[in-house]
């Protein structure tokens, strides 16, 4: 899967403020305060990883303490992998419907194309 615009998916803890871009009317020479992130702040990054590893973590998903991109749902019968590398999310199971179940939460919350099998 990829993810639409992955970086505005995320409010930002902390204040950030930014100067007008030259050509946008700006009289009074103010700067403006960002109330989402964006793509060039250097916390944007950041902000992503920590929405989608809430989000599976709210969904039962258990992160490697040694590799932070890797998330897994372990039951009796079935077991679900999702590792991602920046906007690509990458999802593998032995149950169809659970994989599917990861899948539509992921694309509803966050926008994605998928990009069939790998």
């Amino acid at each position: 899967m990829d993810v639409n615009n992955l970086f505005l998916h995320r409010d930002l803890d902390e204040e950030v403020y930014m100067q007008v871009s030259n050509g946008i009317a700006n009289p009074t020479n103010k700067v403006r305060r960002l109330s989402k992130s964006l793509y060039s702040p250097k916390q944007a990054s950041g902000q992503w990883f920590s929405k989608l590893s809430d989000t599976l973590l709210s969904l039962g998903y258990q992160q490697f303490k040694n590799e932070y991109s890797l998330f897994l749902n372990k039951h009796d019968t079935y077991i679900i992998i999702v590792v991602f590398y920046v906007d690509d999310i990458c999802i593998i199971g032995s149950n169809h419907a659970e994989t599917e179940h990861v899948e539509q939460h992921i694309d509803t919350y966050f926008g994605t194309n998928d990009l069939e099998k790998l």
